[in-house]
């Protein structure tokens, strides 16, 4: 039952996640899957490795969580390491210690960690809700709205930028209107700025440059400051959660 203690984390992320009337419970003894299921599937285990295709959702939790095919709903997943390379049709929330994603998302992407990272080769084609101590996006996004101790997106964001961080690093372009509250903000050579930009850090007003196109000035707004606390404190809670079950589950002896 340890392994399946993850998928509580998700309570944070998802309003509900009920099991369908009909669904496939996977376990560690059945696996590696010999055939793709036509099912949604629920499982937990210290190591789950999706290495099949699933048609319908996909509800999983375990010391390390893999999904290395194609899951033609919603994904849900918790674990010390959460692992996408494989394809998702619909939405994905995910929690652990540490999540990684590769993999194409079709919706939204709704992550927790302790470090987050949104690789180069992944798409989401929804927005990139995050919370995590590290978050680094890096793949194709839409809108982006994270919070963390440590933020860093190197990619075009073709939607809206909400962004309450510790340290907040960008070198890619904005299409979209930016928010923006950080105790630090850098911008790369790649950073720009197509709609308009509301922000606060803690060293006051600061000079975008030539990065902002869109003909409209920066506007620093002092009462950005009120959202830093409280999304950094959410972020931290999040990142934490998911560390402390990271080091459960590396410790834990094999369930019996």
């Amino acid at each position: 039952m340890r392994h399946l203690a993850p998928l509580f984390l998700l309570a944070t992320l998802s309003l509900s996640a009920a099991p369908a009337c009909a669904a496939t419970l996977l376990t560690p003894k059945d696996l590696p899957l010999s055939a793709p299921i036509k099912d949604d599937v629920y499982g937990g285990g210290a190591t789950i490795a999706v290495t099949q295709d699933v048609d319908g959702d996909l509800v999983v939790g375990g010391g390390t969580v893999s999904v290395q095919k194609h899951v033609t709903h919603d994904m849900l997943a918790a674990g010390g390491a959460v692992i996408i390379t494989g394809s998702v049709d619909d939405d994905v929330r995910a929690a652990g210690g540490r999540v990684i994603v590769r993999g194409r998302i079709g919706s939204d992407l709704i992550v927790a960690g302790g470090n987050v990272l949104i690789d180069a080769p992944a798409s989401v084609a929804g927005d990139v809700i995050a919370y995590g101590g590290s978050v680094t996006i890096l793949g194709s996004v839409h809108g982006v709205r994270a919070a963390g101790g440590q933020l860093r997106i190197a990619t075009p964001v073709r939607g809206d930028l909400t962004v309450n961080a510790g340290d907040f690093i960008l070198n890619g372009v904005v299409l979209g209107k930016a928010t923006i509250a950080a105790d630090s903000i850098q911008l790369g050579k790649e950073a720009q700025f197509a709609g308009p930009v509301r922000y606060w850090r803690a060293a006051g007003p600061m000079d975008f440059g030539d990065s902002v196109k869109s003909g409209q000035n920066p506007v620093f707004d002092s009462a950005l400051q009120n959202t830093v606390g409280t999304m950094r404190r959410n972020a931290v809670g999040s990142s934490a959660c998911c560390s402390a079950f990271s080091r459960s589950s590396r410790s834990s002896p094999p369930h019996s």
